[in-house]
């Protein structure tokens, strides 16, 4: 690892940008081979995105609608409550709300 991770601070997040560049090689100290950093440079201003820092509920909506436990989960998501640890899942900035299920319509003779 290049001796500048030391110093940063990773945390998770969703980004799309549309430039970036791969820094300067470094020299190993032990075998004195140049070696990539490991990582990537991003241009921020051609980023689009958002750190994974807003705490949304996700639950089962299926089971919801029925009227049964719909297994809510507290998750760090982006703040629309949809990428993150929310990514495919119906999620919300508050619990779900409690649904009775449907009445059955009485069927025709």
């Amino acid at each position: 690892a290049a001796p500048e991770v030391k110093g940063l601070h990773f945390r998770e997040g969703r980004f799309v940008c549309s430039s970036g560049a791969l820094p300067p090689k470094t020299r190993d100290a032990a075998s004195l081979l140049w070696v990539e950093r490991g990582y990537i440079v991003l241009d921020k201003r051609s980023c689009d995105g958002s750190l994974f820092d807003h705490e949304c509920y996700c639950w089962d909506s299926y089971l919801q609608l029925q009227g049964k436990d719909p297994l809510a989960s507290r998750l760090r998501c982006d703040k629309t409550c949809m990428w993150g640890g929310c990514e495919g899942r119906t999620c919300g900035r508050r619990p779900p709300p409690r649904r009775l299920p449907e009445p059955m319509a009485p069927q025709p003779r």
